[in-house]
């Protein structure tokens, strides 16, 4: 998945139905668990970094990093806000970075490819 963002806009890159790995499958090893453990209690950050690897303002005040967004309700979803200060130079290579970690150890780090690119508006 590479993610495309948009500068001087508000963007959420979002986790969805994050579970316990350890829940999964059911005692067979095989079977998908219909009701895996849901994450729901998580904390975390997402950081964008530019081609160089220097963090990106991605929030007021020169924020770099902004902090994970439970969202009510439902199973495991996270967002992660970018607001529309982010501006950097348009172009590839850059990187959104997620890490969460909730209680029982669980750590989770997602690394996305990123572009930067002008929001285009499809036509009706």
């Amino acid at each position: 998945m590479i993610y495309i963002l948009n500068p001087l806009n508000n963007q959420s890159p979002t986790i969805y139905g994050l579970f316990d790995g350890n829940t999964g499958k059911l005692p067979d090893g095989i079977t998908t668990n219909p009701t895996p453990t849901y994450i729901n209690n998580g904390t975390g950050t997402v950081k964008v970094y530019d081609p160089s690897g220097a963090l990106v303002v991605i929030g007021p005040a020169g924020a770099t990093s902004t902090d994970a967004i439970y969202v009510a309700g439902t199973n495991g979803n996270y967002r992660f806000l970018i607001t529309s200060v982010f501006n950097p130079p348009l172009g590839t290579g850059y990187r959104v970075m997620i890490d969460l970690t909730a209680a029982g150890g669980f750590v989770g780090h997602w690394d996305f490819p990123a572009v930067v690119e002008v929001r285009k508006t499809l036509a009706p």
